[in-house]
């Protein structure tokens, strides 16, 4: 019987060891890359706490990742124009562009949502689109 005690305690062990260790490499990745420590401010209704900007902002890209060897999915690092903090967000958000789209008879502007697919940065957000061809004919 204590024998077998004796393997559980050893299994359960390793397993907190391990789980230690894991949750210290990712801390340590957090720090490397700036990502808050904590998670955007939840109220009780699940809003965030910071309320997002009224209509649209501009923004610039500040780099474009090809995140596949075909190039069909881009990660887009957007950077506020103002240089104003963004507030925190919480998964499933998104962001809504309003684009100048060139056409033949000048431009026209289109409106598109794209979800944030990084964690909450105060001076950048990423978008990851994927290109899809028009459908033929």
């Amino acid at each position: 019987m204590s024998g077998i005690v004796l393997q559980v305690a050893i299994y359960l062990g390793i397993g907190f060891y391990r789980h230690g260790y894991e949750y210290q490499a990712l801390r340590s990745r957090a720090v490397e890359f700036n990502l808050p420590a904590k998670a955007a401010v939840v109220t009780a209704d699940g809003a965030s706490a910071t309320a997002p900007w009224p209509g649209f902002r501009t923004f610039r890209v500040e780099r474009k990742v090809a995140e596949d060897v075909v190039q069909s999915v881009c990660s887009f690092y957007l950077m506020p124009e103002e240089g104003q903090v963004l507030p925190p967000f919480l998964p499933g958000q998104f962001l809504t562009f309003r684009l100048d789209v060139p056409t033949m008879g000048g431009s026209e502007q289109i409106t598109r949502c794209y979800s944030l697919s990084d964690a909450p940065r105060p001076d950048s957000s990423r978008v990851s689109i994927k290109r899809v061809l028009p459908p033929e004919g």
